[in-house]
């Protein structure tokens, strides 16, 4: 999700940019920004459950067992 935020703020940054319409890479970061929304962040809810599952097992393990 930290990608769609740092992609979200590229876009609306390189939309800012004086020569938005010249620079093809720039032009791309709004592009680039949808497509990550569509397809990986379309799936954070399914994400956000699995990791809010686990929690019973994970607080019986010792904090020493999880230090390398």
């Amino acid at each position: 999700m930290i990608g769609g935020w740092i992609l979200g703020r590229q876009a609306l940054a390189a939309d800012a940019a004086p020569n938005a319409g010249a620079d093809p890479w720039l032009r791309s970061k709004g592009a680039l920004a949808r497509l990550y929304a569509a397809q990986v962040l379309s799936g954070a809810p399914g994400l956000a459950e699995g990791l809010a599952e686990g929690w019973d097992e994970l607080e019986q393990v010792a904090a020493e067992a999880l230090v390398g």
